[in-house]
């Protein structure tokens, strides 16, 4: 059974996945100076104790999109219109290097994300003392 905030979230993953699609067929670069909108693909968990095992950004306590506000240095929840729980972070470094922008910043653990601007391929590491999630993805622009 299909409820409206399945079903939104259902449309978001394929407006995103349309999105990622056309920007790659464009070949266009990733431009970052704006807002950009990240979906989390693949992931993993891993502890001291456990070692590492395969996640979704819903086990790992992640929205499934993320958009950055490049203009006002933040990280929001990008499904919170639908989940109704607003989440954002700062971020604190930004650089861009070889055609790829890093991010750095500190939320209940340290993490930190590295953005391909040419193909739009996302990496994200977070970590405390004995915990890590590493999260890969893809960004466009909206």
């Amino acid at each position: 059974m299909f409820t409206a905030r399945r079903i939104h979230v259902l449309f978001g993953i394929g407006a995103v996945i349309c999105l990622l699609v056309l920007s790659a067929q464009a070949g266009a670069v990733l431009n970052t100076s704006g807002s950009v909108i990240c979906a989390f693909m693949s992931g993993f968990d891993c502890s001291d104790v456990e070692g590492c095992q395969a996640a979704t950004p819903e086990s790992s306590g992640l929205p499934a999109f993320i958009k950055l506000d490049m203009a006002n240095k933040k990280i929001t929840a990008a499904d919170a219109q639908w989940t109704g729980e607003k989440r954002e972070t700062a971020i604190k470094n930004v650089h861009e290097a070889d055609g790829k922008l890093f991010l750095q910043g500190v939320e209940r653990r340290g993490w930190s994300a590295v953005i391909n601007k040419e193909t739009g391929q996302m990496a994200m590491a977070a970590s405390s003392d004995n915990e890590a999630i590493v999260f890969f993805g893809r960004c466009t622009t909206p």
